[in-house]
């Protein structure tokens, strides 16, 4: 007998907030998750809660980790162009389940958070 599976759950933020590519998602959950196991193993207990500002970095560098120095006209590319827009996504995941948040977490953290042509530059340093 088949087995119905529920789609992606991912397709489901999309369908509600059309405003970033499904790739921004998988992007933000591959490294937050890459970096979730990473403290978990550094410290042999359950992660500890992260600031806007360490979620911002580890973001940045994974991009430019992944994509060097496209990482700019990558992000851009799938809509996220400010650090705003890594915190919609972010929140958005949140509200889906997929991600939990702390009561005092709020979108307004990653206002002002980086400069992305001076944190994402487009040619090697």
């Amino acid at each position: 007998m088949w087995q119905y599976m529920k789609a992606d759950p991912l397709l489901d933020v999309v369908a509600e907030d059309s405003r970033y590519a499904l790739d921004a998602y998988y992007f933000v959950t591959e490294c937050l998750e890459k970096a979730y196991f990473t403290q978990m193993r550094l410290l042999n207990a359950e992660p500890v809660h992260s600031s806007c500002a360490d979620v911002l970095q580890t973001l940045r560098v994974y991009a430019l980790d992944r994509f060097g120095v496209t990482a700019r006209s990558t992000l851009n590319s799938w809509g996220v162009s400010t650090c705003e827009d890594f915190g919609e996504i972010i929140f958005n995941l949140i509200e889906c389940g997929l991600l939990r948040a702390a009561p005092e977490d709020s979108k307004d953290e990653f206002q002002g958070g980086y400069d992305f042509h001076a944190a994402f530059p487009e040619s090697p340093p």
